[in-house]
């Protein structure tokens, strides 16, 4: 039997030409398919960060407003005094309104619970804070850090100062006298005279990182950059949660309301509406998708 060569020839041609434009046709659905799932992913994102940041935001002006709202009630008879030793300590060391203020609000709270007057507990949280900042920046440590530990360590929980090379031996005769000097002198309870005896220890023990921050002479490193970034990112957080509080507070009160509406409604009614908004769910997840509308065409009169 003969062949005729040029027909198979041309029928495999042919063939190869349809597999090619069906391949083609593939291959542009799944682009098109492919760049709607990239569209849809780039716009949960976008939305998804803008929820962050705005979240973010809100975060660092919530903790500015407490830290100012405990200021106010911890310094009753010095508010303006408190307020300003934190700006002050803000603009000098270049940290958030947020991290100042909570600072000096802290370590006033922790002092005047003990019995400090408040001039007094007002000068200690000044100096605490100032050579927070400045063991921070001469060991490498975390500001916020470094000034819980200091503040802990008043109480008599010293341990924490270890990190940062401080030993305070409360055991000692020596420390025992001082407290008992102190006690003598200014009348101060056990507590109180531990506290400053303690203080006094660790301001002796970090004198070498005394005003390393501002230091004239020495290059800023990269850290205390990544530190001073890291604060005027928080401080710009909080400037756009103050703007957004209005809004936000609103929208969190009426949250608020409905969901106080929701838990007294009786059980038989919450199942209702939780079935309710079940189906409601699924059938905007469906128009989202192509079954989802075939469904919808189907169903459609006409």
């Amino acid at each position: 039997m003969g062949f005729d060569l040029g027909t198979v020839s041309a029928t495999v041609v042919l063939d190869d030409s349809d597999y090619r434009r069906g391949l083609s046709g593939l291959e542009s659905a799944s682009a098109g398919t492919f760049r709607r799932i990239a569209g849809y992913a780039a716009g949960y994102l976008s939305v998804r960060a803008l929820s962050g940041f705005v979240t973010g935001a809100m975060a660092e002006f919530s903790k500015l407003e407490e830290g100012n709202n405990k200021l106010k009630y911890t310094f009753t008879e010095l508010e303006n005094e408190a307020a300003r030793a934190a700006r002050t300590i803000a603009q000098t060391f270049n940290v958030s309104e947020q991290t100042a203020t909570n600072a000096i609000a802290d370590i006033g709270d922790l002092l005047t619970g003990l019995g400090f007057e408040q001039s007094d507990a007002l000068r200690f949280a000044d100096q605490i804070t100032r050579r927070g900042i400045d063991v921070a920046s001469f060991k490498g440590l975390d500001q916020s850090e470094t000034i819980r530990r200091m503040t802990v360590a008043l109480t008599g929980e010293t341990d924490s100062l270890k990190m940062m090379g401080v030993v305070i031996r409360q055991d000692t005769d020596e420390f025992r006298q001082q407290v008992a000097a102190i006690q003598a002198s200014t009348g101060a309870t056990e507590t109180m005279a531990k506290a400053q005896v303690i203080l006094q220890q660790v301001m002796r023990q970090t004198k070498n990182a005394e005003g390393d921050y501002l230091r004239p002479d020495a290059p800023r490193t990269y850290a205390q950059e990544l530190t001073d970034l890291r604060e005027a990112a928080r401080q710009f957080n909080a400037e756009i949660g103050r703007q957004l509080q209005p809004i936000t507070q609103d929208m969190v009160v009426k949250a608020r309301e409905l969901l106080s509406w929701y838990n007294q409604l009786t059980p038989s009614a919450r199942s209702f509406l939780n079935t309710v908004a079940a189906i409601s769910t699924a059938m905007a997840i469906l128009t989202r998708t192509g079954i989802g509308r075939s469904i919808m065409t189907v169903g459609s009169p006409g």
